[in-house]
């Protein structure tokens, strides 16, 4: 029985001296780490984990590789009809905004659309669409570049069903 008690003071003399310690590196402004300088990410961008606490994060904006005209065609399912449409999209390098167009090749149909920056994590780019012109739902188009001069597209949107295909730069 006093062997338990001898190994139970000796855990609990441990643990404050431990907390003593922890408490003595936190007070001690030797204890202080320094950050290592922020890392390139793709695009010459650096990742905002890297960022010292408290600095604003700046304005996500398009890189240069990815700037520029794009087209291709999209399917969109809706109601067990695959819709065939032909994007346009113009994208302005360092920048946060761009521009699409929408015209339907299985229906007739066009429309021309705002797209906003939101978010450039991992070289996928996400934006916000907002209708300019035209009947064309608001959603997310995210892009993400594909082999040679290629983005993958995908739309969610508010009301829309769901398009995906590819778009090659002009």
């Amino acid at each position: 029985m006093t062997i338990w008690w001898a190994i139970g003071i000796a855990v609990c003399i441990a643990a404050i001296a431990v907390a003593i310690r922890a408490a003595q590196n936190q007070s001690s402004p030797q204890a202080a780490t320094t950050r290592p300088a922020p890392t390139e990410q793709s695009g010459g961008r650096t990742s905002n984990s890297d960022r010292p606490r408290g600095s604003p994060t700046p304005t996500p904006t398009i890189p240069a590789a990815l700037g520029g005209n794009w087209s291709g065609q999209v399917t969109q399912n809706s109601s067990g009809t695959t819709v065939v449409v032909t994007v346009q999209m113009s994208l302005t390098p360092g920048t946060s905004s761009g521009t699409i167009h929408y015209s339907g090749t299985t229906t007739k149909f066009s429309c021309d659309d705002a797209l906003s920056l939101v978010s450039d994590l991992a070289s996928t780019l996400t934006m916000k669409q907002g209708t300019i012109n035209g009947p064309c739902q608001p959603g997310q188009v995210t892009l993400i570049p594909g082999p040679g001069s290629t983005l993958l597209y995908s739309f969610k949107g508010e009301g829309a069903p769901p398009a995906t295909g590819t778009l090659s730069k002009l």
